[in-house]
């Protein structure tokens, strides 16, 4: 279940907390409405912008994007440099931006 987010203190990190991997996965998601943040179409996966072998960082909510397969595929050919995690977060904010989320950014 969602927390309400009107809260002024809400931090989209705390609605994580307890969840396993597949929970965390269906709850991004639902918050991006089941659509990859790059293209639109249905999204197929959960990416971690920052690797999980880049540590600690890579677990929180604020790191992942729903991609579709395609773009999923294109971000692990061209790797996680500096450039395209920057990239990636951009597309991010301004998905949840556009979808009317911006408390989730």
């Amino acid at each position: 279940m969602l927390q309400d987010v009107t809260q002024k203190s809400f931090d989209p990190e705390s609605l994580i907390v307890g969840l396993d991997e597949k929970e965390i996965k269906q709850l991004v998601l639902k918050i991006f409405e089941y659509r990859c943040a790059s293209c639109g179409e249905p999204a197929g996966t959960v990416h971690e912008m920052i690797p999980r072998a880049r540590g600690k960082k890579s677990l929180t909510f604020r790191n992942r994007i729903p991609l579709c397969h395609k773009q999923h595929d294109i971000e692990h050919q061209f790797g996680a440099s500096p450039e395209r995690i920057r990239n990636l977060q951009i597309v991010r904010e301004e998905y949840l931006i556009r979808i009317g989320k911006p408390e989730y950014v």
